[in-house]
């Protein structure tokens, strides 16, 4: 754009890329300094413009290594991964490699430029997803006395997604409970996980090295020979 119309002004190039005027001018800046035209930069892959310019990022993050985010990535893929322990993995291996909040924020930047949808693959028997749905359901009473209001607890397989709904008064410890015993009756039998989600009546907190689960719903769970994997926060 800066050597289609050299009339644009910063302003006016930034509009048309949703970028920051800074950052265009600084750029031509750069084109106007470096005495190169566009027929010298047009056949430049992305390494040899940055050569051209003299725009290498020397941050200090920039300069450590970086981990292989595709093996990041299978990793996080492993149940209870967590990216604080991959990352601590990782850097025993690579001590002067990148920190933590660089690890999760190119992290993060890699797995958005993917630009693709997580497709879950679910077996048979495996997990049972469960939760009170967001919205609380009002009961009226037909005689006209003050209307009383439910809970709805959630349940669904993930190989065939056949759901199961109770309507309950709350979301207390008991309701939750009562909630998968008549589920699990439902079903005929129990998954060999449950995931809930992090209410308080399945999960009590999260620690960075271990999950607290409510010991009467871990309880409840263990007589079913089953057990909890929260999902993450």
């Amino acid at each position: 754009m800066h050597f289609y119309d050299p009339t644009q002004s910063n302003r006016a190039i930034a509009s048309g890329l949703q970028v920051s005027p800074n950052t265009v001018s600084a750029l031509c800046s750069k084109l106007k300094a470096s005495g190169l035209a566009w027929s010298d930069l047009r056949d430049l892959d992305d390494d040899a413009w940055i050569e051209a310019l003299k725009t290498q990022n020397r941050s200090i993050a920039q300069r450590k290594p970086s981990p292989n985010w595709e093996w990041v990535d299978e990793q996080m893929q492993f149940p209870d991964a967590t990216l604080q322990q991959i990352w601590q993995e990782w850097r025993e291996q690579c001590p002067t490699g990148i920190g933590f909040t660089q690890f999760c924020e190119q992290y993060k930047a890699w797995s958005k430029s993917r630009h693709i949808v997580m497709r879950q693959v679910h077996e048979p028997g495996r997990n049972l997803f469960v939760d009170f749905a967001g919205k609380v359901i009002e009961i009226r009473d037909r005689n006209g006395e003050p209307s009383t209001y439910a809970q709805i607890f959630v349940a669904s397989l993930g190989y065939s997604s056949l759901t199961y709904i109770q309507a309950v008064a709350s979301q207390s410890t008991n309701d939750w409970i009562k909630c998968h015993v008549d589920c699990f009756a439902y079903l005929g039998g129990a998954p060999e996980w449950v995931v809930p989600d992090n209410l308080k009546a399945a999960i009590l907190r999260r620690e960075r090295d271990e999950i607290i689960v409510n010991p009467a719903y871990r309880n409840c769970l263990s007589y079913y020979d089953t057990a909890a994997m929260p999902t993450g926060v």
